[in-house]
């Protein structure tokens, strides 16, 4: 890959720079690593890769040698003059997770990555007027700011296809994929229903969508029914778990602290069944990380759940807690070849998925470097 100096003509800005936490960051942590892999399928082209500090500290040390790449650690770039060169230097610029906020000194051509489910679908939690303002001015910047999208699954595509602002724009779609990981957990090959203990789990932020009181309210409600000890293991921020502490009765609260994804292991070697009640999802690689690591999965039937993991999950109506415990019950009473031959088949159907290298190889296609 060409590194010339920053006058001369950038064939690809790559952007990730507005990436701090989420499985956004580790998209482009694999994305740049994987660049790495393919420079010599390359390196006739310069690409320019502009990072926040979050994701530079993850990448491999021989990517950060080797590859163009600038650390941006200012909160806005709209009047930073380096970035605002760079954009007018390029011929094509690819913001892998949007929106995009420049609405000047941009030439080439424009290509966003979609991943705000916020904008995709009706949200089914009541937000702020200031988040509807956001929200709102976000989704202007992606119909201005983009002459193409790139989202994660077919179902976004067609939600989007569907909104005026939206009519006409050329959307792609790249299906997200799920980490390999180095030290998978033992497989669960037993029933649960002899079990006197369960450790339900979730991995996220408790951001409102995320409903992590519901499943707390939920797993209290399982509790008295199912006559077993009930954990609820998270992987939140230590402040904001003792935010939601209050709300547990009989539920044991556990908390790891927040993982990096090759520390996830821990998470998925305590846990038996991995829960959501997400009402507001893109592509959560949540639900198929649990199916690879042999955990049964139960969460909401949004649209966004179901298109996606199909019936290699359990679901619940997003709005019922007593279906939710009825769904849990199925699981927990399943026999041994029941629950074996369910999860044998969702980690195949995982596994079947786009790798990271199909990823990369798709979004260089569209930004026409391949």
């Amino acid at each position: 890959m060409r590194t010339d100096k920053i006058n001369d003509e950038i064939d690809l800005l790559i952007y990730c720079g507005n990436l701090h936490v989420g499985g956004g960051v580790q998209v482009a942590v694999n994305f740049i690593n994987e660049i790495f892999n393919n420079r010599r399928q390359l390196q006739d082209k310069r690409i320019t890769i502009v990072t926040s500090s979050d994701i530079y500290r993850q990448l491999n040390c021989q990517t950060k040698k080797q590859l163009d790449i600038i650390k941006f650690n200012s909160t806005s770039f709209i009047a930073d003059k380096l970035m605002l060169e760079l954009f007018s230097k390029s011929k094509t610029i690819f913001c892998l997770f949007g929106p995009l906020y420049v609405l000047r000194n941009v030439k080439g051509k424009k290509i966003v990555g979609f991943a705000r489910p916020d904008i995709a679908y009706k949200n089914k939690v009541t937000v702020s007027i200031k988040a509807s303002l956001k929200r709102y001015l976000s989704e202007i910047f992606f119909s201005l700011t983009s002459d193409e999208l790139i989202t994660e699954t077919d179902d976004v595509s067609q939600q989007l296809n569907k909104k005026k602002l939206y009519i006409g724009k050329k959307i792609h779609v790249v299906p997200n994929v799920v980490g390999t990981f180095k030290d998978l957990s033992a497989p669960l090959s037993h029933s649960l229903k002899n079990r006197e203990e369960l450790i339900f789990g979730f991995v996220g932020h408790n951001y409102p969508h995320k409903r992590l009181v519901f499943l707390i309210d939920a797993l209290e409600e399982l509790a008295l029914k199912c006559k077993k000890k009930i954990t609820f293991l998270t992987t939140l921020n230590s402040d904001v778990f003792e935010e939601i502490r209050h709300n547990f009765d009989s539920v044991e609260p556990m908390n790891l602290g927040i993982l990096d994804f090759e520390k996830l292991p821990v998470f998925y070697k305590k846990v038996d069944i991995c829960v959501s009640a997400s009402v507001l999802e893109c592509f959560s690689a949540f639900p198929l990380e649990s199916m690879i690591n042999s955990k049964p999965v139960l969460c909401s039937d949004i649209s966004s759940h179901t298109s996606l993991y199909k019936q290699h999950a359990f679901y619940f109506k997003w709005n019922d807690m007593s279906d939710f415990v009825k769904t849990a019950l199925i699981i927990i009473n399943l026999d041994q070849n029941e629950i074996a031959h369910h999860l044998s088949d969702a980690k195949h159907f995982v596994e079947m998925m786009p790798n990271n290298t199909d990823r990369t190889r798709c979004y260089l296609e569209i930004c026409d470097v391949y």
